[in-house]
């Protein structure tokens, strides 16, 4: 097998190149960039030589040199049917159209994947970061190599109180307070909660609405009228459980998840929503369309919160945000049939 085969079944280099034609690895590469330095007719061997063995510069050195690679990374803490689609479809409309590409990194809520993941990001020398935080992510120190490097960092939906980067949420703890009010004013003071993972600023910020709204209409706080569920199978065992051992009348959930598990276990009671038991929740939107009847919610889009979250790092990459902006969404009560 001769030299030139055997590099033709690798992937070609400029120093192969450069061994073959007997010649510097720098006049290769001044070569196959055009470099005025270097004479045609060595410029034309070089050339031609690298297409008859496919040479392809390495794209990820160039941008690494360059500190231009084009790409926009995306860390989430999970992939799931609900609300991430339609924050990623945003994410990915506004940063195509603005000429980057997007790459999704999950953590699958652990603190190590994420860390993880900020270090491929510094490899792939992005230009920018989307971030919702993993469960575990109690601090944001190991954001701190990409902000050295002056990498903008935008958080959304799951962040910290204390972040300095630009954020975009909604306000949790009075949306919260919104829909039990919503409940109350419909006749309900029985009102069970379940809530997703309590090491998350989100299920700590709503479930602290969740006793506000209480206190504020007068209805004592009973803890065992609250639960805390990590998906919707759990959700739904947690729902059956309260409704077994407690008289409620509806049922608050603070996610798409949540709701999905608490309408399970009230169709394996055979309970007829909302003539006996009623429930609202804060949800994308989507997901209560399926039901009969309909799931009646505060609408937290997710589709806002990406387009907002992009358009605010774009903007920091094109520096036409110099400090951290912190944006906070709307959300509007959708009146359906199930309270």
């Amino acid at each position: 097998m001769t030299e030139q085969y055997f590099i033709c079944m690798n992937r070609p280099t400029i120093t192969d190149i450069a061994r073959l034609l007997q010649l510097n690895p720098s006049t290769v590469s001044r070569a196959l960039n055009n470099h005025p330095d270097v004479s045609p007719e060595t410029r034309n061997r070089v050339q031609e030589l690298a297409q008859e063995l496919g040479y392809a510069p390495n794209q990820l050195a160039v941008n690494l040199r360059r500190r231009h690679s084009g790409l926009i990374a995306l860390l989430v803490s999970e992939m799931n049917m609900f609300f991430n689609p339609s924050v990623f479809r945003a994410i990915e409309q506004e940063v195509y159209a603005n000429g980057y590409h997007l790459i999704i990194l999950q953590s699958n809520n652990t603190l190590i994947r994420e860390q993880q993941n900020v270090q491929i990001c510094r490899q792939l020398a992005v230009e920018g970061v989307l971030v919702s935080l993993a469960a575990e992510a109690q601090a944001l120190d190991h954001f701190a190599p990409l902000l050295d490097q002056r990498v903008p960092v935008v958080f959304f939906d799951r962040v910290l109180t204390q972040t300095h980067s630009c954020s975009v949420t909604i306000d949790d703890v009075a949306i919260t307070r919104q829909a039990i009010r919503h409940l109350a004013e419909k006749g309900h003071w029985r009102i069970g909660g379940l809530f997703g993972d309590p090491k998350l600023n989100i299920t700590r910020e709503r479930f602290r609405g969740f006793k506000q709204a209480l206190q504020e209409l007068g209805i004592p706080f009973e803890e065992r009228l609250t639960a805390f569920a990590q998906d919707s199978e759990q959700g739904s065992q947690m729902a059956m459980k309260m409704m077994e051992q407690h008289q409620i009348s509806a049922f608050f959930t603070m996610s798409d998840e949540l709701m999905v598990g608490a309408v399970q276990a009230i169709e394996q009671k055979r309970l007829r929503i909302p003539e006996e038991i009623a429930i609202i929740a804060i949800s994308d939107g989507f997901a209560p369309e399926f039901y009969n009847p309909k799931i009646t919610h505060i609408r937290h889009s997710g589709f806002e919160v990406g387009a907002n979250a992009a358009r605010l790092l774009l903007g920091v990459i094109r520096e036409e945000i110099k400090n951290p902006i912190h944006v906070q969404l709307d959300c509007r009560l959708v009146e359906l049939g199930s309270v």
